[in-house]
């Protein structure tokens, strides 16, 4: 028999179950990663259609996961859930890079993601708050500066991939740029 304490969580568990019901998450970041991930993008849409989620977004620091998602979506289409990505425009996708956006957009990305870990605000914060990226044990260059202004003014590399998204509809996100940039930029 179960305590007045279990049936209490049983309930609430089972409310929350019945809230996610039909959801997206558009942030998730599964593997596989240069970062240590709990779960990969399989297992993700699996344990999320168990749940009954509509849709998740993958996002990775590094790399564009849209070709994961479309192998999934295509070789396993007995998933409820529908797995999308997007890309995150640090370094390794060469920055504000329109061309990998549109890229992105081709594949059915959803979301563009202002630089993360490559964001000045970022760096700014990471000298001082004794974080390390999770792949730093890794020789890989760290991240450097992806600066969204020149001169007080959007770069005009900004301004091509604000233009892609425009066309394109996929989302923008903040990424960890400064919400003073944040508000210039949105």
């Amino acid at each position: 028999p179960m305590t007045e304490i279990e049936a209490i969580e049983r309930d609430e568990a089972d409310r929350i179950s019945e809230i996610l019901k039909g959801a997206v998450d558009p942030h998730v970041h599964s593997g596989p990663s240069i970062a240590p991930r709990a779960i990969d993008h399989l297992d993700l849409a699996q344990v999320y259609s168990d749940a009954g989620f509509a849709a998740v977004v993958t996002k990775d620091h590094d790399y564009s996961g849209v070709m994961c998602a479309k192998l999934i979506r295509d070789h396993h289409p007995q998933l409820s859930t529908q797995l999308f990505s997007g890309i995150v425009l640090n370094n390794v996708v060469g920055g504000f890079n329109p061309y990998a956006v549109e890229h992105t957009a081709a594949m059915d990305g959803r979301i563009c993601w202002l630089p993360t870990l490559a964001a000045e605000n970022h760096l700014e914060w990471e000298k001082t708050s004794g974080w390390a990226h999770p792949a730093s044990t890794q020789k890989i260059r760290p991240a450097s500066a992806v600066p969204l202004f020149e001169d007080g003014k959007l770069r005009p590399e900004v301004l091509d991939v604000l233009d892609v998204l425009a066309k394109t509809g996929m989302a923008l996100a903040s990424g960890h740029v400064h919400v003073s940039e944040t508000k210039i930029v949105f």
